[in-house]
């Protein structure tokens, strides 16, 4: 007696299929398909419309072997190729890239304890660097972060908590005395958020998104990467991290000559 396995007899029934038999077989199911394919874009459409894009920049620099105890030679590629203390010195240097206080540096440099963002009907948008105004600060003296809306009149005047001022006039509450300057024309209507934290946080939070790493193993050469919102900030963070290394090596070293010389 001959037992046939289950499934057996359905699949032999699938292979004597032909094409057309398939296709009205499966004809039905046609219009899910066609409801199911067109959600997807729907939703892939609303999520890249509507997302916050994040941008990344990249820089490289060489770190020179610091080790100058036992050697006599400037030959650049032994100091490139040259192993010993290379791990722990490149390991020195991502650390101190990664530290707050040269990140500190860099947000007193560009001045980003203030961050501008423009209001939309769905999302807000960094205007990093492309606002139309810029806020001077004359007076403060709490350190807790503050933020306010600016809707724009016209080119001459903006309103601030249901007061109207000009532009360049000095601007009083709790917390700071300040002025808003324009740059460049405003839409009237236009609803701006301006953000103010201590250089302290910000270089704190700078710090959470930037990555530091070998690029290639074994040689001196680190890779710099910064996401944030707006693709010139993270250009600038990363050219300014760099140059603040490079200024805060140079007074490391100067200060070391003196110590000597004294």
């Amino acid at each position: 007696m001959v037992e046939s396995k289950p499934g057996t007899n359905a699949k032999q029934e699938l292979f004597n299929l032909s094409i057309r038999d398939i296709f009205y077989k499966y004809i039905r199911f046609l219009p899910l398909f066609v409801l199911s394919v067109a959600l997807a874009l729907l939703g892939a459409f609303t999520y890249l419309r509507y997302a916050t894009n994040v941008y990344s920049a990249t820089g490289t620099m060489l770190i020179k072997a610091s080790n100058n105890k036992n050697s006599g030679s400037n030959d650049r590629v032994e100091d490139i190729l040259s192993g010993g203390s290379r791990p722990q010195n490149l390991q020195n240097e991502i650390e101190m890239l990664k530290s707050r206080p040269l990140m500190t540096r860099v947000v007193n440099n560009l001045n980003l304890q203030f961050s501008y963002t423009v209001q939309g009907r769905v999302k807000d948008k960094n205007i990093y660097a492309t606002a139309p105004f810029y806020v001077e600060l004359v007076d403060y003296k709490k350190a807790n972060p503050f933020s306010f809306k600016i809707t724009a009149v016209d080119d001459k005047a903006f309103r601030l908590s249901n007061a109207t001022f000009k532009f360049g006039d000095l601007v009083k509450n709790e917390q700071t005395v300040f002025r808003v300057v324009k740059i460049a024309s405003m839409v009237p209507g236009s609803i701006y958020m301006v953000d103010w934290q201590p250089a302290e946080k910000v270089s704190t939070s700078l710090i959470t998104n930037l990555k530091v790493q070998p690029k290639t193993p074994g040689t001196g050469i680190l890779s710099l990467t910064m996401e944030s919102t707006s693709p010139q900030l993270s250009a600038d963070i990363v050219n300014k991290l760099m140059a603040q290394y490079d200024s805060m090596t140079v007074e490391q070293n100067n200060y070391s000559a003196d110590q000597m010389l004294n």
